[in-house]
């Protein structure tokens, strides 16, 4: 309605001066408005692999491994990787591909096929583990972020198209949702027609519309040599950015709670 946004649970019916669309990348609000914009979407899949934290040596030296190789072996637009966990305080090994689709008109990689080739280079049989997968939506300029009373912020409004990356951004749009809001009950506007400028003048939004240029650089590359190339010269070209620091984190830590500012506002 005019004065407020109805949302009804299991449980109960809410009645909202403001909802924040915060329920990732399959999310419901989106979904449930029928939302109108040409954003697009990148695949994942994964799975966990129980280790031993004192001898592997990502869990010993604390690394991360992104492999980029299946873009020349496997036709796939993104990376294989090995990320260290720990699930109910157990070592877990978080293996997955990343495939942007920064060039939709190519063939699809076979996700599955190069998850189990890269799984098996390093002696995992992906047959015996649990297999998970979801859609990663791409972060847009020129995305719809808003409709009155409604925002969308993290992985529902879009998340980094070059790595897939999505928690430091998430961070960030706590920040301009906070901006948002805040104007919204000062000037008694909930349109949010504004809210896509705000968005897109914060600094790390700036971030992500240099990595929406380089995703469809990078995985423009069609060619072996060209792609062997390109990843030679990114470490000189990362030197140069704020990348080289590996203490850099691109998100700031929030000072303040989306329920906090509710509760103010209340």
């Amino acid at each position: 309605t005019a004065d407020f946004v109805e949302v009804e649970t299991e449980t109960a019916l809410f009645h909202a001066k403001v909802l924040v669309g915060a329920d990732g990348s399959r999310s419901f609000v989106r979904r449930t408005l029928k939302w109108d914009d040409d954003s697009r979407v990148a695949r994942l899949i994964e799975v966990l692999t129980p280790e031993n934290g004192r001898t592997q040596p990502e869990f010993r030296d604390g690394v991360a491994v992104f492999d980029f190789t299946p873009m020349t072996s496997e036709g796939l637009q993104g990376y294989y990787w090995d990320f260290p966990s720990f699930v109910d305080g157990q070592p877990f090994m978080n293996r997955g591909v990343f495939d942007s689709r920064a060039r939709p008109e190519r063939p699809k990689a076979d996700l599955k096929k190069t998850l189990a080739g890269s799984m098996a280079e390093r002696e995992r049989d992906l047959a015996d583990y649990k297999l998970k997968g979801h859609p990663i939506r791409w972060w847009g300029s020129n995305g719809r972020f808003s409709l009155p009373r409604v925002i969308l912020v993290g992985d529902a409004a879009g998340a980094d198209p070059l790595f897939g990356e999505g928690i430091s951004f998430a961070l960030g749009y706590g920040e301009v949702a906070e901006q948002a809001i805040n104007d919204a009950f000062a000037r008694n506007d909930f349109s949010f027609a504004t809210y896509r400028d705000i968005v897109r003048k914060h600094p790390l939004f700036v971030q992500l519309r240099i990595r929406t240029r380089l995703a469809r650089f990078a995985y423009f590359l069609k060619y072996p040599r060209l792609i062997r190339l390109g990843w030679r010269v990114a470490p000189w070209v990362v030197k140069f950015t704020a990348w080289r620091d590996p203490n850099y984190i691109p998100g700031k830590t929030p000072q303040i709670l989306l329920t906090d500012l509710v509760h103010s506002s209340s």
